[in-house]
């Protein structure tokens, strides 16, 4: 029997075989049947907000089993905007999780690895590319038009989570209301997400840690195509069927289900030639973490390597990530320093054609007649007319290579300037550079019969570099006061961000190259074309939160954020974000606490919240003021202005 402290049953425990798939539930009374058990199994017993115990069964048949209470869970500390919460305290909708979620786990990316993790969170992977397999998230579905992703904040600095290596993330908060996420103000709209990195522990000698895994990937399901036979009759009878003339013979019709022409009457699975059976796909971490009295470090390498399911070698990508965080603690006895810097560098690999909708090999495979052979018979790529042949676009039709190299980089001071009072000053810097090269080569197709022309992919090879390069720099600035009067606690905040972000690109590009096998500008001969782009925005902020509680029952927080955008003009830069949430643990009531017949209920709030949020994004997008903010990138007199452009 499975009951609590009180001797009171717990109706729908869980009680497994650890290391099996074999469980089952108590029922209304507490009581549970499990078979087939015998030593040295070990039984888990589990119920939500109670203690997992594990019993060894030994060769006992009846075991009576007290789970406690967890309150290291009601303790629980949450990441929120600009701070921290007691997770029972929270007023607002907040979920969290931890290293843990990561651990152990084949994932190529933190977004797709957040999957399944968050209630209210929707992570949808439309791609299984290499270095592209990265999920969609929606945080309670669409939120706004323009832009309905979240808006991410990596350890206090505007981030991407597809950058970051799984392994180096301590927790991921989501704030799903406007309670919670208010605080972000103008790009709260869709929801916001925290990350926190890892950092070393005080007092701790060096640990290292490895964790890797090698496996291999497969097509979980491959389209079923039609066979040559079925494709003709069924073409047949549609044209039939509207009037017209049958484009196929039943002698060209016998000549598909013999075999004997399998230059022009072949039998080709388009997808199965395409996609291979399996890729290999490997990630490597290695982490060192420490530190002294007043001095700890974190620092971290992985690698991760992952290649396509497309034949060929255009499909691939590899991703190495190196961070390191030092935090000292006690400076003079009052400040503490926390730098963290991290450099990504990516390279992602595909098609030529892949960037096309129409042209690229996996739905040419949809398009390619079952007729038209992988090869005609003298070794050349086969084509049957129509669609351009899956297996030569993918393995000779060229390619796009995208390397990049990011850093992210913060550094962080607070002064404790008295026992309940805190300043803290966050400098930011992400930086990315990034290159494209992408090579479309041409690619004939010859009668295998008379070696006469039949189709070219392209009237001429192509060849386009393209460079982008950006830089972020965030600052921000707040003062923490806590005040307790008796069972009243007090929590405020107040703050100051100013960001500026700067974005340009410039391309070049050539056709009529002599070889298909060096890509270089110079060697081609026709259509040059250079252009280049440049844009910038700023973001001036000013925000407070208020927290009160009595008792830690009776709860309320108020959020302000004040936020002015170089994307929007002049007289309309300037926009407030309020919010206000109100929250009651009823659990904590002596009427609740003495009703045995609510015994089962260890905790529960009633909590309601109004705010307002904000969506910046793409008003100064194309067809606004392409591109360029309301104070623009170039100065009086051409001279470039070094003015953040808010005004």
């Amino acid at each position: 029997r499975v009951t609590d402290e009180k001797g009171q049953p717990l109706p729908g425990a869980t009680i497994s075989v650890k290391n099996t798939r074999t469980a089952v539930a108590a029922n209304i009374d507490g009581y549970f049947t499990i078979t087939n058990v015998s030593p040295p199994a070990t039984l888990v017993f589990s119920f939500t907000g109670l203690i997992t115990q594990e019993v060894n069964v030994d060769n006992r048949t009846t075991i009576n089993i007290t789970l406690l209470e967890d309150k290291k869970n009601l303790n629980e500390v949450v990441v929120v905007g600009y701070g921290t919460q007691k997770k029972v305290n929270l007023t607002g909708a907040v979920a969290m999780v931890t290293a843990e979620a990561f651990e152990s786990r084949p994932i190529t990316s933190v977004s797709t690895g957040l999957q399944g993790l968050l209630p209210g969170l929707a992570a949808v992977s439309f791609t299984g590319q290499p270095g592209a397999s990265n999920a969609t998230l929606r945080i309670r579905g669409v939120g706004t038009t323009n832009n309905s992703a979240p808006f991410v904040v990596v350890d206090g600095i505007p981030g991407d989570l597809n950058y970051l290596n799984p392994d180096d993330i301590e927790t991921v908060s989501v704030l799903k209301d406007a309670a919670s996420a208010a605080i972000y103000g103008s790009r709260a709209a869709n929801g916001v997400i925290l990350v926190t990195t890892k950092r070393g522990k005080l007092n701790q000698k060096p640990i290292v840690n490895y964790d890797g895994y090698v496996g291999t990937q497969m097509p979980t399901a491959l389209p079923k195509m039609l066979g040559s036979v079925e494709y003709m009759q069924y073409l047949n009878e549609s044209q039939t069927n509207v009037g017209l003339a049958p484009t196929f013979t039943a002698a060209q019709i016998e000549i598909a289900r013999n075999g004997t022409d399998p230059n022009f009457y072949a039998n080709t699975n388009w997808p199965k030639a395409l996609f291979k059976s399996s890729a290999p796909q490997q990630n490597h971490n290695v982490s060192i973490n420490g530190g002294s009295s007043d001095l700890s470090y974190y620092m971290s390498y992985a690698r991760q390597d992952q290649k396509g399911l497309v034949v060929g070698n255009q499909y691939d990508a590899d991703r190495n990530n190196v961070r390191l965080r030092l935090n000292s603690n006690n400076i003079l006895n009052v400040i503490d320093l926390d730098g963290n810097i991290g450099f990504i560098d990516r390279l992602q690999n595909q098609p030529a054609d892949e960037t096309v909708i129409a042209g690229g090999p996996i739905y040419q495979t949809l398009t390619a007649s079952p007729l038209t052979p992988v090869y005609f018979t003298n070794g050349t790529y086969g084509y049957g007319g129509g669609s351009a042949n899956p297996v030569a676009t993918a393995t000779v039709g060229g390619f796009n290579k995208l390397t990049s190299q990011d850093f992210t980089g913060n550094i962080a001071g607070t002064a404790h300037i008295l026992k309940n009072l805190s300043a803290r000053v966050v400098y930011g810097l992400n930086t990315s550079n990034q290159n494209a090269v992408s090579f479309a080569r041409k690619v004939d197709y010859f009668d295998p019969n008379t070696n006469a022309f039949l189709f070219t992919n392209r009237a001429s090879n192509f060849l386009q570099n393209t460079n982008y390069r950006s830089r972020l720099e965030n600052i921000s600035a707040q003062i923490n006061y806590d005040l307790n009067v008796g069972q009243n606690h007090f929590k405020t905040l107040l703050g100051y961000q100013q960001e500026q972000f700067k974005y340009e690109t410039f391309s070049a590009s050539k056709t009529n190259f002599v070889s298909n096998d060096v890509p270089i500008l110079d060697l081609g001969s026709a259509n040059p074309l250079a252009y280049g782009n440049a844009y910038q925005y700023a973001l001036r902020s000013y925000f407070g939160r208020i927290n009160y509680d009595y008792q830690e029952k009776y709860l309320l927080e108020f959020n302000l954020r004040y936020d002015g955008s170089s994307r929007y003009a002049p007289d309309k830069r300037y926009g407030a974000f309020p919010s206000a949430s109100a929250g009651w643990r009823f659990t904590q009531e002596n009427f609740i606490k003495d009703a045995q017949f609510l015994d089962w209920l260890s905790e529960g709030k009633i909590r309601a919240s109004y705010g307002t949020l904000g969506n910046q994004y793409g008003a100064d997008g194309p067809g606004y003021s392409e591109w360029y903010p309301y104070i623009g990138v170039i100065g009086a007199a051409g001279t470039a202005s070094t003015n953040m452009p808010i005004g």
